[in-house]
């Protein structure tokens, strides 16, 4: 790990566009002289187009010594670079001190200087000069001392485990709302009968110190590996959506190593209606993860396979007949996007480690659970040869009931025939006398059928109606 120094300083300002920068300062620094108007050189920190100006200005001195640094020199300060930090990892010490070196050089043609460098390898840290060390590496005792705790990106690093650490400094603060405020940072107002979950809160904290995340994702001893598969697992529950990934290397004999990438739970989308909406929330955060890790990691992996525990959604990837509603609709075609239907997997509740995202665990209980480790089944030497056929023979269907399914419209065709006249029951016309009181019997029927439709519109008294009367209404 390395840092530019000075990073916005060492890229100027073109002439035009100094007027954009001006302020004001005492004349000659001096507190008793007037406020004069100054403009900057060069770019300053604070800016908000400072850091995308000296990212482009070290990808540009890249570029340009790419012939003469070599193109791990350029990858380096392109891919591994966050603004003026860069992290990179090496084979072996041999090669590590060669691309220091040679991005060193590099940068320095330009007057930018990278320095305060930082490795966990002893061999490379006594190559380099002392003055290019971090500070507290100067003076230290390769063979004697223990080498310090660096910070990288706001995680902590040991040098000496080669692990990301966790660093809680909990200050006392009063059980109130500006207490709380001060420590979680969030807008929460307790009462006091949360006292006692708030202190367990707390005192939880201090466990997440004893967690540590290797840096390596292989063993020293581990050797070359030949097969490299991502295995990411998701879940939700009533109050939490939570996705989880795995790398999972194989080497030419066949041994098997698992280790955690990457974790992260949110809280449930408002607008999910049901918990096969929040499953499929889930699965769509396992896309994005997997997209990330694809796209940012730089290693070759063979295979991409995804976990879940809902068959539904199962079933909603596999569909390849039926119609949903636009929610779903549009998640499922934004994880076919990303993903395929073969490579999903059922994987049950207490194999899943998403699942622990999904609900609560204690800080110190955390260390023995899956998350970190990864369920067994992974580290099963025969993983890689197992195509799954259970998976692949059981279809997850949709059912036809499923209220996210649309439904199928349907055209009614009438036909029409002459039909004999005693059909309609005109035979019973033959009771009546005369064509009027016919009439008139069929106009009360009309009256009782629209009372007994609207009942409170219709008088209960109303009498009976001519044919006139009826025919005037």
């Amino acid at each position: 790990m390395g840092d530019v120094e000075q990073m916005f300083h060492s890229f100027h300002v073109n002439k035009e566009h100094r007027d954009y920068l001006r302020f004001f300062w005492f004349k000659n620094n001096d507190p008793m002289k007037p406020v004069i108007q100054y403009r900057m050189n060069v770019h300053l920190f604070g800016n908000v187009s400072s850091p995308a100006i000296a990212t482009f200005g070290l990808r540009k001195i890249a570029e340009d010594g790419v012939s003469t640094y070599g193109e791990d020199v350029k990858e380096f300060i392109d891919k591994n670079f966050y603004v003026d930090d860069g992290l990179t990892s090496a084979p072996d010490a041999q090669k590590a001190i060669s691309l220091i070196n040679r991005t060193r050089d590099l940068l320095a043609t330009r007057n930018v200087n990278f320095h305060k460098i930082v490795s966990n390898d002893e061999e490379v840290m006594t190559a380099l000069p002392n003055k290019v060390r971090a500070k507290d590496l100067q003076s230290l005792d390769f063979n004697q001392d223990t080498l310090p705790t660096q910070r990288s990106l706001g995680v902590k690093w040991s040098l000496e485990a080669d692990a990301f650490t966790f660093e809680v400094d909990l200050k006392e603060k009063p059980f109130s709302r500006r207490g709380v405020l001060a420590i979680v940072n969030s807008i929460y107002d307790p009462l006091e009968k949360y006292l006692p979950r708030w202190t367990r809160w707390c005192n939880n904290l201090n466990y997440i110190t004893k967690i540590q995340l290797q840096r390596c994702y292989t063993p020293p001893t581990f050797g070359p590996v030949k097969k490299t598969e991502c295995h990411i697992f998701s879940d939700a529950s009533n109050e939490v959506i939570g996705a989880v990934a795995y790398m999972r290397l194989i080497n030419h004999e066949d041994n098997v190593n698992v280790s955690f990438i990457f974790g992260k739970a949110k809280v449930n989308p408002t607008h999910a209606v049901s918990i096969h909406h929040l499953d499929l929330c889930a699965v769509v955060l396992a896309t994005e993860i997997a997209q990330k890790i694809t796209s940012e990691f730089g290693l070759n992996i063979n295979n991409v396979i995804y976990h879940t525990e809902s068959e539904i959604v199962l079933g909603y990837l596999n569909n390849s007949s039926k119609r949903f509603d636009i929610y779903v609709a549009n998640r499922v075609e934004k994880i076919h996007n990303i993903s395929s239907p073969h490579q999903w997997r059922h994987v049950s509740t207490h194999e899943n480690p998403a699942d622990i995202a999904s609900r609560i665990v204690p800080a110190p209980k955390l260390n023995s659970t899956i998350w970190l480790s990864g369920p067994a089944f992974l580290w099963q030497r025969d993983e890689q040869d197992k195509d799954n056929h259970e998976e692949t023979e059981h279809k997850y269907t949709v059912s036809d009931e499923d209220p996210e399914v649309r439904k199928q419209l349907a055209v009614l065709n009438t036909s029409t025939k002459e039909v004999e006249q005693d059909d309609l029951g005109a035979h019973r016309f033959q009771r009546f006398s005369s064509w009027r009181s016919l009439k008139r019997s069929i106009a009360n029927l009309i009256g009782k059928i629209r009372q007994r439709k609207s009942p409170e519109k219709t008088d209960k008294k109303e009498k009976e109606k001519s044919p006139e009367e009826l025919k005037l209404r």
